[in-house]
């Protein structure tokens, strides 16, 4: 081979590398616009509150087909109560392997209560299991927010009601 033809032969692999280079690149950057446009599902906490993606969470909500509903042993309206929601949503009541899991929970008083305001009382929070992960991550969290001395059936009714309003006709 010729010093010619070696530099050649050079040129013409730092040039097919460089164009595979440009290849990967447009590649990633057209794979990068589709994740950008896609909603990331999930929640991300901040003190008591969840910011949370409701178009992502809608999607989710419709590619499931089974929950897992959690309640504290003593309260079993809750349980009753999120057994009906999941009915409602054409979802199935399973113990374990489930799509998503609903709670309903008390959120945590600040401690001081002046006057008859209305205060987050408790929360449904609707949970998945995480992206490559088995640890349940929250996709929605509905706060409900009322008067302090509701009793706690009418906090679970009034914050899954609250939610079920929230949903289009179409998905229950």
């Amino acid at each position: 081979m010729t010093g010619l033809q070696e530099g050649l032969e050079v040129m013409n692999v730092w040039r097919s590398g460089w164009c595979l280079s440009v290849a990967a690149i447009v590649a990633l950057g057209l794979c990068g616009a589709v994740f950008a446009q896609t909603p990331a599902a999930g929640c991300k906490k901040d003190g008591q509150s969840y910011a949370c993606n409701w178009e992502a969470f809608q999607a989710r909500l419709k590619q499931s087909n089974t929950v897992a509903v959690r309640a504290e042993h003593l309260d079993a309206y809750t349980g009753v109560q999120l057994q009906h929601l999941a009915a409602a949503l054409g979802k199935t009541v399973v113990e374990k392997d489930a799509d998503l899991g609903f709670e309903v929970v008390p959120v945590d008083s600040n401690g001081v209560r002046i006057g008859p305001s209305d205060e987050a009382l408790a929360q449904l929070r609707i949970y998945a299991k995480g992206f490559m992960s088995s640890r349940w991550e929250p996709v929605w969290v509905e706060t409900y927010t009322g008067q302090a001395d509701m009793p706690w059936a009418s906090t679970v009714h009034e914050t899954i009601q609250q939610f079920e309003d929230r949903l289009p006709k179409t998905t229950r």
